[in-house]
Parts: structure tokens; C-alpha cells; sequence
């Protein structure tokens, strides 16, 4: 029977290759290796714990050792994605950790999403709870804040057309696309401007 893949070592041998490792980065390596390894090691230790007979955990200390488990073999990926890198620099493997840092991102967004979905969901209870004020929790404080106050643009028009009451309203361009289709794309080049550039993963 093979070993697991969490061993340490084995994690090494199946994700690191022997690829020529140059003489200025040789260094780096058994650092980067005891990154793999060390995670290796706690994943092994902690999937141990969650199956002892022995000792119980309570279902908050079994999502948490769960939790830290996921962290930790995408730790061992990110730790073998270095090593290889000091390995052997090239296009490839670059390419390999620029896949590597999607797959992560898209690992994050996921996360986040689950979090502000709790976040959400203990607001609302708030809300249900507690009327417009200032609250203090422990250490902190919570502010419950009404709503924001906005116009309601089709029962105002009805009721104040433009027509009869100009001073009411205000005129702005349109959105660039379409100037850019009225009146062509040179014509309003210089009058565009550009936000910050930003990554989309999917």
C-alpha cells in the first residue's frame, strides 16, 4: 500500500520534480521545502485528531480543526508552487503558480461570500432586535442606522415634470458607451477617463 499523501516527505517527492536547481537559489530551497513539510505534518496530526477514538471534540473544535486542514493543503500546494519556482524559473512554472494564484482567489471568493452571507444574516437579526440607535455590546459598539433617505424618481416625475419645474432637476451626460456610439469614439476620447485596473476571476 502507498503512503498517504499528506506525509510530508511524500508530499515532497509527488510535487516537487528534479529539475536543475541553480547554484544562487539553492538556499531558498530547504526553506521553502519545510513550508510543504510543515504543513504536511499538521495535516497529518490534525486529520489524526479528528479521528481519535480517544478524544471528543466539540463541534465548534471539529470545524475549526476542519477549517485549518483546507488551509493547510492549500498551503502545501503554495509551499510546492515555491519550490518548484527556485527549481526551475521558467514560463512554465510561472504559469503554473499564475494558475495557482487563480485557483486561489476563486478559493477566497467563495469564503467571503460564505462570510458575508453570516454577516448578513446576524444584521438582520439585529435589525429585528434592536430600533435605530446606539448600542453598546461588550467592548463595542453597534450602531443601528435607518435607512438612507432617496428620492423616488417615477412618482416624482408624475407628480413635478420637468416641463413645469426645470429647477427640480439636472442634466448630465449619458454613460460613455453610448456617447461614444451618438457621437463616435475619437470624438470623445479626450473627455474619457479610466478607473483602476482589476483582476476577474471565474
Amino acid at each position: 500500500m502507498s503512503k498517504p499523501i499528506n506525509e510530508p516527505r511524500m508530499v515532497q517527492q509527488k510535487l516537487v520534480s528534479d529539475e536543475d536547481l541553480s547554484f544562487e537559489l539553492a538556499a531558498l530551497v530547504p526553506t521553502a521545502n519545510g513550508i510543504t513539510n510543515a504543513a504536511s505534518t499538521f495535516i497529518d496530526k490534525a486529520t489524526k485528531l479528528l479521528l481519535s477514538d480517544k478524544i471528543m471534540l466539540t463541534d465548534e473544535q471539529h470545524t475549526a480543526v476542519s477549517s485549518a486542514i483546507a488551509i493547510a493543503q492549500l498551503t502545501v500546494k503554495e509551499g510546492a508552487a515555491i519550490s518548484k519556482l527556485l527549481r526551475n524559473p521558467d514560463e512554465e512554472l510561472c504559469q503554473g503558480l499564475f494558475e495557482a494564484q487563480a485557483a486561489r482567489i476563486v478559493e477566497l471568493q467563495a469564503e467571503i461570500a460564505s462570510r458575508q452571507e453570516e454577516v448578513d444574516e446576524l444584521k438582520a437579526r439585529i435589525l429585528d432586535s434592536h430600533p435605530a440607535g446606539t448600542y453598546q455590546a461588550g467592548n463595542l459598539k453597534v450602531q443601528v442606522k435607518p435607512g438612507a433617505r432617496r428620492i423616488n424618481a417615477g412618482t416624482f416625475e408624475k407628480a413635478y415634470p420637468a416641463t413645469k419645474y426645470p429647477g427640480a432637476y439636472q442634466l448630465k451626460p449619458r454613460p460613455l458607451s453610448q456617447l461614444e456610439k451618438l457621437l463616435s469614439v475619437d470624438a470623445v476620447a479626450d473627455y474619457a477617463m479610466s478607473g483602476k485596473p482589476t483582476v476577474v476571476v471565474s
